[in-house]
């Protein structure tokens, strides 16, 4: 029999319980019990040994072993109880320990915070002893200020009541005869006069506003306030006199400490250091060497290379002064109490004798009769001088910072050169067009001289931008590009340059033009020999130097106007941003520009036309034969060719044509093609009403008309093919025999036979034809 399980701690920690630490002893027991009793198991206990371990085969040895088990668990726990009872009184020993020193620290603690609570109503004691004893000092200090001033109030009294009874400076204390004593004598001085005028002014009051006499010895002590008054004005002037004289020798050995103490003493002084800054100003030798403000005396900037000249001596000149400012500011900072004004003297000085008179001297303004050369030379000039002085003017502005507005120096200094701008870029403009207008135009537009007038407003533009003052560069732009007004002459303007070039070219095409077609294309014209191919060369020679030369003027003109609006998109826009006025005035001007540009176009295309057809006309009045359309009995009409005077017309009119399609574009080509069109029909119709026409003359006479439909043929305008279709119809009414007439007319052309007659009468046999009895005036003279 075993022993049974064994009990300690281990048993009791962790997830302990009663009936699961009863469980396990029972199933030690019994499981010991099962394993040595193996052979009274019975035979059934086979198919489940683990229940077999768990009966043990004597019921009464079981209880036994588990009464013994019992007893055994009950010895160990008693032996644990043991353990845990000394265990706890152990820890029940250090607790007591734990705590008697802790409340040791607690006690402790109690004591340092009484301390600091001691500590900290005894601060409150001392702050509040302090407090007292600073207001006390308070109290002190003023009254010792109080004190000081009403000793220097009595000292100040008594000085005075001596200015008011001395005759002569050589009586006065030694405060005010002492060199070394300048300042204090300077300070006492100022102090006194405060005090003799505050007294005065008092006076004043009380006797204006009293009624009664003032009284003898009143009258007496102002009169000698009056006079102590005068003589501390000249013991102040004199005073000045002394620090004047001892500051200029200062200056003179360059003693800068000296210079300083003068400076010092004048701030006592009603000026204060402004004579002093005026006289040290005047002594620098910027404002003393006579040479080099003369560096262009007598000279006038009248080329490139004197130009050139002009603008290094200026930039010398410029490199000069801003070497000697930036060593007399730092003079100045350590001489003058307060520099600035002394900075602002020195600027304004050089601006006035140095500066505007370099400028004066170097931008003589031309001539009135000086050509445009001179007058760009000048404005080329102009606008150099005033970048190298606007950026003279920045240099100097960082050295003097807040003292002076330099940079509005640096604009007065150009007020008077810049008064009239930008009239003096029209006038160069102006000149400009007028001395090449002559050269240029020679009957034709060309695009040389419209690129030369963009690129002169570009240039003009440019200077424009530098010197234009903040503001105005739209409108001076404005002016250069549409002119000052609508109710001003726009004389110089971009606009108006194009427009004066585009009016006289188109002028002069027409003009020529008009001489050119002046006389017939005639036989002599072509040569000796009259084909279709030295018929259509001469054509174009004519063509060229007469109708042509209004096409070609025409197609430029447009290109011009394109090549202004991209100089406008370009060049002129960007400068017009942040004025809306002088934007719209400026798209107002171009687009009025446009409109009677092609109105021009239109009304010399109109006058163009006008002038060729006349000649085409005068050909064919002149070279149209009677014979060629009735010949004489016995002549052999040549059917298959055109007449002579045919082949003239529609050479003309053919040129015509393939010149317009080299030079219009496709909407005025179009326009142009449709309205000789339909002046040749016109022509055609009138040109037929000229001539009797014979069977074969009228046959000759179809071919004619075929000719001139071919040629019109290039235009493919369909209204124009009709017309001409309606022509040939009419040709065939002079053909077919007399008694065809009335079916054809009927039937085929469908007119009235009022309309038919005014062709029919045309015929050779009108008058004597005759269908059945009637003759073709009776059949046709009414529908």
């Amino acid at each position: 029999m075993s022993a049974g399980p064994s009990v300690h701690l281990d048993t009791f920690k962790g997830n302990y319980a009663a009936s699961s630490f009863l469980t396990k002893l029972t199933d030690q027991v019994l499981q010991v019990e099962g394993r040595t009793s193996p052979s009274k198991s019975s035979p059934s206990s086979k198919g489940s040994p683990a229940k077999d371990k768990r009966i043990p085969a004597d019921p009464a040895a079981a209880v036994e072993l588990l009464l013994s088990s019992f007893e055994r668990a009950e010895k160990d726990l008693g032996k644990l109880q043991l353990q845990v009872d000394q265990r706890v009184q152990d820890l029940q020993q250090a607790l007591a320990k734990e705590e008697q020193t802790f409340q040791v620290q607690i006690e402790v603690l109690e004591a340092h915070a009484s301390d600091v609570q001691s500590s900290l109503l005894q601060m409150d004691t001392d702050i509040g002893q302090i407090g007292h004893s600073t207001r006390l000092g308070d109290r002190i200090q003023a009254a010792e200020a109080a004190r000081k001033r009403a000793k220097n109030a009595g000292e100040v009294m008594t000085y005075l009541a001596e200015f008011a009874s001395v005759s002569d400076f050589s009586e006065l204390s030694e405060l005010f005869q002492d060199d070394n004593r300048l300042a204090e004598a300077a300070a006492m001085t100022r102090q006194i006069l405060a005090l003799a005028n505050e007294v005065m002014a008092a006076k004043e009051r009380a006797g204006s506003s009293s009624t009664a006499v003032p009284s003898q010895s009143s009258r007496a002590s102002q009169q000698g306030v009056a006079q102590a008054i005068d003589r501390l004005e000249d013991y102040r002037n004199l005073l000045e006199h002394r620090v004047v004289a001892r500051f200029d020798s200062a200056v003179g050995s360059s003693d800068l400490g000296s210079m300083m103490a003068c400076a010092r003493i004048m701030a006592e002084f009603k000026r204060g250091e402004t004579s002093l800054m005026q006289r040290y100003i005047a002594t620098r030798a910027m404002f003393m060497d006579a040479k080099e403000v003369q560096f262009t005396e007598g000279r006038r900037a009248v080329d490139a290379a004197e130009a050139i000249t002009a603008m290094r001596s200026l930039g010398g000149l410029y490199k000069n002064i801003l070497a000697a400012v930036r060593d007399e500011a730092v003079v100045m900072e350590q001489v003058f109490p307060n520099p600035g004004p002394a900075m602002a003297m020195l600027i304004h000085r050089i601006f006035e004798q140095r500066i505007q008179a370099a400028l004066d001297r170097l931008l003589v303004a031309p001539p009135l009769n000086a050509g445009p050369e001179a007058q760009q030379q000048h404005l080329k000039l102009l606008t150099e001088a005033y970048k190298r002085t606007l950026a003279l003017s920045d240099s100097l502005q960082e050295i003097v910072r807040e003292a002076a507005d330099v940079q509005e120096l640096a604009e007065e200094s150009f007020g008077e050169h810049l008064a009239d701008y930008p009239a003096s870029e029209l006038a160069w403009l102006q000149d400009l067009h007028n001395s090449t207008l002559g050269k240029w135009q020679v009957g034709r537009l060309a695009m040389e001289p419209v690129s030369q007038y963009c690129s002169w407003n570009a240039e003009a533009v440019e200077r424009c931008a530098t010197l234009s003052q903040e503001g105005s560069l739209p409108r001076h732009v404005r002016q250069l590009f549409v002119g000052p007004s609508p109710r001003q002459p726009h004389l110089g303007c971009l606009l108006d340059q194009v427009s004066a070039f585009l009016q006289a070219g188109l002028v002069g095409a027409g003009a020529q033009c008009n001489s050119t077609c002046s006389n017939p294309f005639s036989p002599a014209t072509v040569g000796p020999v009259l084909n279709r191919s030295s018929a259509a060369k001469a054509a174009e020679k004519v063509i060229e130097i007469g109708m042509g030369s209004v096409l070609e003027a025409v197609g430029l003109a447009s290109t011009i106007i394109l090549a202004v609006r991209q100089h406008y998109l370009k060049v002129v826009e960007k400068r017009l941003q942040g004025s809306a006025p002088d934007a719209a005035a400026c798209a107002a001007g171009l687009a009025g520009m446009v409109r009677a540009t092609e109105e021009r176009i239109l009304t010399s295309l109109q006058v163009a036309i006008t002038a060729f057809f006349a000649q085409v006309e005068r050909t064919l009045t002149t070279e149209q034969k009677r014979v060629d359309f009735r010949p004489m009995a016995g002549m052999v009409l040549p059917l298959d060719q055109p007449t002579d005077a045919c082949l003239l017309a529609s050479s003309l009119i053919d040129a015509l044509l393939r010149f317009a399609s080299a030079t219009l574009q496709a909407t005025n080509l179009t326009s142009f093609c449709a309205e000789v069109g339909r002046k040749t029909h016109a022509l055609l119709m009138t040109h037929m009403q000229h001539f009797s026409f014979s069977p074969a003359g009228a046959l000759r006479w179809k071919r004619d008309v075929n000719e001139y439909t071919e040629t019109l043929q290039v235009v493919r305008i369909q209204a124009i093919d009709e017309k001409m279709e309606e022509l040939a119809s009419m040709a065939n009414m002079l053909v077919v025999a007399p008694d065809s007439l009335l079916g054809l007319v009927d039937s085929s052309m469908r007119i009235s036979h009022r309309t038919a007659l005014a062709t029919i009468r045309l015929r050779e046999d009108f008058r004597t034809a005759k269908v059945g009895s009637s003759t073709l005036a009776a059949i046709f003279s009414g529908d």
